[in-house]
């Protein structure tokens, strides 16, 4: 059977016919998934691409099927199928119409396209049964039942405990440890033995994700590095899941406060995408605004606002997205932290007219923060305290000390700003109780008792409370740092 990848000439047919608006859609699809078909059509022509890619739908495959055949849109569905599992879930087991003889003559797909398909296509419906059970009896499927040991569930696994991880943790490490388990005992008649092992380092990855985000960081380490071994028995790139590991490895190191181990990590992560998935646009974006963060915490600022902008550009000509939602409102946080309020003030409409219609809610406690700064700048203090004030309450809530301790400086630089004297007094004394209780680090307590000090004995300058933030800000990332006020 032949591989489904454009060549040459179809790839500049494809591009030919662009301006179509089924195939122009499709047809950047397809460069963002598949490095080989990207090479097809010349770098320099990509930014020509007019139409905004989507998946593939059931109505594409029936208005070819039923209309006279189209072999490039045909050719274009197919391949989609095998290699994006959104495009398979619309489009159905196109290895079963293969098998019934409804595809063109003239095309046809591999074992491990309707393999892979297949089981992408199945998975879903794997993963509401086995996730029916009790969580015991779900790991003794997991063991003991064949059918639950399919490639594609154990994709859909992980890809479900990386979106569930930030808002139902103990699901996520459930199903990173279930993908886990059937990882190992999946075999694919098509691939070589080992290929296994790349399905393996995947779970791993994702287990120690699911570990990290409930600060079991020493535990997540250990994932990690079974990962490795794993990834150094097969070094194979068939799936290119090696350059989403090291993007998870990366929010670990940042979490270790390993800012250029998490750098170098983001580095190779970025150079695979760009090789191994073409232009596979959003996973570039996602690794920026990883590296924008750590670029952050390590007060590295212009280099990090750099970065944001490189991702701007990347997501810019497929329009509004999730993803750049999330740079739009890393942005304004920049503007806003170092002072350019008009720019911030400009894009916040832009922010929230973006998130509202694609139906998005950006962070909300961080876009208060923001929000608060702003006020702060452009003159309106009352509404300043407010937003900080509620802002300092969500943080404090969720045990976040560091970001509650610089919420509550930025507080009272509004307060001192204002002559409010006493609320600067009674809020120090109030944050070096809290944070002795909370039992942040011993550097950060001594500068929040040299705050207190000043403000109960009235020596508190602007200029002090304004180096605490800077420290605060720099302390996220070296937490044992020392106060050296200018």
């Amino acid at each position: 059977m032949t591989q489904l990848h454009l060549d040459n000439a179809s790839g500049e047919a494809l591009f030919a016919r662009r301006k179509e608006a089924i195939l122009g859609r499709l047809q950047r699809h397809l460069m963002n998934s598949c490095a080989t078909c990207s090479e097809k059509i010349p770098s320099e022509k990509h930014h020509s691409l007019s139409q905004r890619e989507r998946h593939a739908t059931a109505e594409d495959l029936a208005q070819v099927l039923t209309s006279d055949t189209d072999p490039l849109h045909f050719q274009v569905l197919v391949h989609l199928a095998a290699i994006c599992p959104q495009c398979n879930d619309q489009l159905g087991d196109l290895g079963q119409l293969h098998e019934e003889g409804l595809l063109p003559a003239d095309f046809s797909i591999t074992e491990l396209d309707i393999f892979l398909g297949r089981s992408r296509h199945a998975a879903p419906g794997l993963l509401r049964r086995i996730l029916d059970q009790p969580e015991e009896a779900s790991f003794r499927s997991a063991h003991h039942e064949e059918e639950f040991r399919s490639w594609g569930l154990v994709e859909e696994m992980c890809s479900e405990s990386r979106s569930c991880s930030g808002t139902d943790p103990e699901k996520a490490f459930q199903l990173a440890s279930l993908a886990d388990i059937l990882a190992p005992l999946v075999r694919c008649p098509f691939l070589p033995k080992d290929c296994v092992n790349e399905l393996w380092m995947f779970a791993k990855a994702h287990k120690g994700n699911a570990l990290r985000v409930v600060d079991q960081l020493h535990p997540a380490n250990s994932q990690f590095l079974e990962a490795e071994l794993l990834w150094n028995r097969t070094r194979t790139q068939y799936f290119h899941y090696r350059e989403r590991v090291l993007s998870l490895r990366a929010s670990l190191e940042m979490d270790q406060r390993k800012f250029s181990e998490a750098l170098e990590s983001l580095a190779e992560a970025l150079e695979l995408a760009k090789v191994t998935q073409g232009q596979q646009l959003d996973l570039q974006a996602t690794i920026l605004i990883q590296k924008y963060l750590v670029l952050t915490y390590s007060s590295n600022e212009i280099e990090a606002f750099q970065t944001l902008e490189e991702a701007e550009r990347l997501l810019e000509p497929a329009g509004p997205s999730r993803l750049a939602s999330i740079v739009l409102q890393n942005q304004l946080d920049y503007l806003s932290r170092t002072g350019d309020y008009p720019e911030a003030q400009r894009l916040l409409p832009r922010l929230e007219e973006m998130t509202a219609d694609l139906g998005l809610e950006p962070d909300p406690v961080k876009l208060t923060w923001t929000r608060a700064r702003i006020a702060q700048g452009t003159g309106a203090p009352e509404t300043s305290i407010r937003l900080f004030q509620e802002a300092q309450q969500s943080f404090l809530e969720a045990n976040q000390g560091y970001r509650a301790a610089l919420v509550s400086l930025e507080l009272a630089t509004v307060l001192f700003e204002q002559g409010q004297l006493q609320e600067v007094q009674q809020l120090a004394a109030q944050m070096l109780s809290v944070f002795r209780a909370q039992e942040i680090d011993r550097e950060a307590l001594a500068a929040l008792a040299l705050f207190e000090q000043a403000a109960a004995t009235k020596q508190l300058t602007e200029r002090l409370v304004r180096d605490l933030v800077d420290y605060f800000h720099r302390a996220q990332g070296n937490p044992k740092l020392p106060f050296d006020p200018s």
